[in-house]
């Protein structure tokens, strides 16, 4: 059996965030909250990509006000884990 590392790189009010260590670009972190998960874009601003599952309109502007004050490290994170 294989199984890969994620890291998780934003743990916080309850928001899980990942960064998927084989991902495609353009820079983005998988937010899981509630009953579902978010993908918010890093670059070239904060955005919501997609949504998936159930995300109440309160937990999706969470997810974005907390990756928007981290948005720093966790494009770090990304181009240490996916290089530019």
């Amino acid at each position: 059996m294989v199984y890969s590392v994620v890291p998780t790189v934003l743990y916080e009010q309850g928001v899980r965030g990942l960064l998927y260590l084989d991902d495609h670009h353009p820079a983005h972190v998988h937010c899981f909250v509630g009953d579902g998960q978010i993908v918010v874009l890093l670059e070239p601003g904060v955005a919501v990509r997609e949504t998936h599952g159930r995300v109440t309109a309160a937990e999706q502007r969470r997810v974005l006000a907390l990756v928007e004050a981290r948005r720093g490290r966790l494009l770090r994170r990304w181009r240490e884990i996916h290089g530019r």
